[in-house]
């Protein structure tokens, strides 16, 4: 938030996690997702809250409004039978900042772990 204003200034991280109603927190937030650099989203491979979408639903909603995966992070297991269950996966916009260096390495950083495979 800027101060003595109360009003937040983009870029905003938006986090959610509301056991299944992320989408409809975004839906009903187009103007604070679109400011959005990243987005932090608990996503299920499950249908553990009916009507819940699941991770196929999510990731492709999110493509639809502009962002992409950027990492995925703490999974849970369910104790039925240790399949994953759940996990946070973090967005980004798909043209934005984070998105602006596609390389996987600098020059120097490519050769010293190429060296380690023996290349």
């Amino acid at each position: 938030m800027s101060r003595g204003s109360g009003i937040c200034q983009a870029p905003f991280v938006v986090k959610v996690d509301v056991e299944g109603g992320e989408l409809q927190v975004l839906e009903g937030a187009p103007a604070i997702l679109r400011e959005a650099e990243l987005v932090l989203l608990e996503v299920s491979l499950f249908e553990l809250v009916p009507d819940a979408p699941l991770l196929h639903e999510v990731v492709g909603w999110m493509h639809e409004h502009g962002f992409v995966v950027a990492d995925v992070y703490n999974g849970h297991n369910r104790p039925l039978d240790g399949a994953l269950a759940q996990l946070d996966m973090a967005f980004v916009q798909r043209d934005g900042r984070f998105r602006r260096n596609h390389a996987y390495a600098t020059a120097e950083q490519a050769d010293a772990l190429y060296r380690t495979w023996g290349l």
